[in-house]
């Protein structure tokens, strides 16, 4: 008689999963990155930007939650806005942006190099890369995508509150 047990026991121990978000990247460089991330918002102290960059960290690898809520009104508090949706706006590019450039470098350290400017709709006016249906803009990931108006090579998120992505292209 046939055991399907035993053959469903050596298949999963074929396949290996890392769940782990980022992985292959190293933590003093996940959080250089949240650091230089955080640096962009001038209006508060170098120890409030630390701060924010550790928050950031721990949403990003350990979830949203009570950080979420509780971020936002350290950043409301700090920089005196006069509503909290500013605050939103705010650790919302953050984290977009950290996402980004956190999966930018796992993708390259796997040996993918091309990807697909997926925009968002955000508050960004590029137009070139408002583009929907058959037609893709494709751009390097180790160099990104030049832009003619800003004269300089740029990836998602890089501009203020940009809320564009990007999926990468694997070739086989």
């Amino acid at each position: 008689m046939f055991d399907i047990s035993k053959e469903k026991e050596q298949f999963i121990e074929a396949f290996t999963i890392n769940t782990k978000l980022y992985s292959s990247i190293s933590e003093k460089n996940k959080r250089a990155i949240l650091l230089e991330n955080t640096n962009s918002i001038k209006e508060l102290s170098k120890e409030d930007r630390l701060f924010v960059a550790k928050m950031i960290y721990d949403i990003i690898i350990n979830g949203k939650g009570p950080l979420t809520k509780v971020l936002r009104n350290f950043i409301f508090e700090k920089l005196r806005l006069k509503f909290k949706y500013m605050a939103e706006r705010i650790i919302r590019y953050q984290i977009n942006k950290a996402h980004c450039q956190l999966y930018k470098l796992e993708l390259l350290q796997n040996g993918i190099i091309k990807a697909q400017w997926c925009y968002l709709g955000g508050t960004c006016n590029i137009e070139k890369h408002k583009v929907y249906g058959e037609n893709k803009t494709v751009f390097n990931l180790g160099t990104g995508l030049f832009d003619e108006n800003l004269k300089k090579y740029i990836f998602p998120t890089d501009l203020e509150n940009c809320d564009c992505s990007f999926l990468p292209i694997v070739e086989i």
